[in-house]
């Protein structure tokens, strides 16, 4: 493989794999909602390998998004990562994982210590405001890859 195929290969890892959310507390992820004042979110998702890769961790983010005072990518609030250290007991994978193109690997998360309504305090806005955006975003990091693949699905505040 010639230098200018491993940069191409290195910088490509977004590619690696598609990220699909299956569920979010057993709803449609398009429709997904939840009381405010739950403090746990727990959700489903498929990982579907495009390429070769070794997966070395999952991370799921629930995030919060206010307009321009935090940007595109959100505040992140809580997190579940599940790598080599913090393995998933019953799971039909261990960290680090093989995927060959057209693999599939179900996984989830569980976010724990969530507290909506103060991260809607932090923004200085009321409970429920729409122009505050609650989201969970996965990302799947995958060996050799600067850019991890993931994916971002909204969750609805009721």
């Amino acid at each position: 493989m010639g230098f200018l195929d491993k940069v191409k290969t290195f910088a490509g890892g977004a590619s690696t794999v598609e990220i699909e959310f299956t569920s979010i507390e057993r709803q449609p992820p398009e429709t997904a909602s939840m009381p405010i004042t739950d403090t746990v979110i727990k959700g489903r998702y498929r990982i579907t390998a495009k390429k070769d890769c070794t997966v070395l961790a999952h991370v799921a983010e629930l995030r919060t998004r206010c307009g321009d005072k935090d940007g595109t990518l959100g505040t992140m609030r809580a997190k579940d990562v599940n790598d080599v250290d913090n393995q998933v007991m019953g799971a039909p994978y261990q960290f680090p994982y093989d995927m060959k193109p057209g693999d599939t690997m179900d996984a989830g998360f569980i976010l724990v210590n969530v507290d909506v309504p103060k991260y809607y305090e932090a923004y200085g806005v009321a409970p429920k405001d729409p122009s505050v955006e609650v989201f969970i975003k996965v990302v799947v990091d995958v060996k050799g890859s600067p850019f991890d693949p993931s994916a971002e699905t909204v969750v609805a505040m009721t």
